[in-house]
């Protein structure tokens, strides 16, 4: 028996870094992923193909199977890669920053000053490539129903890249002080996928700092069979 699963990932090439950005929520990436054998050997395929230099990872669990899924997917990319701490917050979980080997992590925190006002706060990263710094900010916003705006309204950031679900659509009224300082490049795009497999809303995003030139952006729908 054949059961089909519907991964969605954005794909971000930075045209002054040289760099592709990936920005994948991996719904409860942990034991259950871990111990099917061909579900990892699956999102290792798709990052290849993304030719990702840096990918950023939401919804990892907070036991040892989701440190055991990064470090299988990392050495089978042989890149390095960075978990953070637990989110403060209720739904506590961790993000990820893998990356190529060609990189340098200037510094990484979860963004302690918001850890009051989110219940995941956002994880900060500096890289650096070919002497250019790149921040990448990564968030997961609480749930549709638990009022993803007012955290979404307390992204006070100004340059960089923010990315990950802030589940809402991106048309809200919460993202016009996001829109003040970064460009949206699948603005309006359907980014969010729904149970049955088909596209839905736009929760998922990338914020482009202004300053940044985008070369192109794009959504990575995939279908993955595996044996039930």
């Amino acid at each position: 028996m054949k059961k089909l699963i519907l991964v969605l990932v954005l794909l971000l090439p930075i045209h002054m870094y040289a760099q592709t950005i990936m920005s994948w929520n991996i719904q409860y990436l942990g034991e259950t992923k871990f111990k099917k054998d061909t579900i990892v050997p699956e999102i290792v395929r798709i990052m290849k193909e993304s030719n990702a230099d840096i990918i950023a990872i939401q919804e990892l669990v907070t036991n040892t199977y989701g440190d055991s899924c990064i470090i299988q997917i990392a050495d089978s990319l042989n890149y390095n890669y960075i978990i953070s701490e637990k989110t403060t917050g209720r739904g506590t979980e961790r993000y990820v920053y893998l990356y190529d080997t060609s990189i340098l992590m200037n510094y990484n925190y979860l963004d302690s000053s918001l850890a009051e006002k989110i219940n995941r706060e956002p994880y900060i990263a500096s890289f650096r490539y070919k002497c250019e710094d790149m921040v990448i900010r990564q968030f997961h916003a609480v749930p549709a129903s638990k009022d993803p705006e007012n955290e979404i309204m307390q992204l006070e950031y100004y340059g960089g890249i923010l990315c990950g679900d802030f589940n809402i659509n991106d048309h809200h009224n919460a993202y016009n002080h996001i829109y003040m300082f970064f460009n949206s490049p699948l603005k309006g795009e359907l980014t969010s996928l729904k149970t049955d497999g088909s596209l839905n809303n736009s929760y998922d995003h990338f914020f482009v700092g202004k300053q940044i030139k985008v070369k192109y952006a794009r959504v990575f729908n995939y279908e993955y069979e595996y044996d039930k």
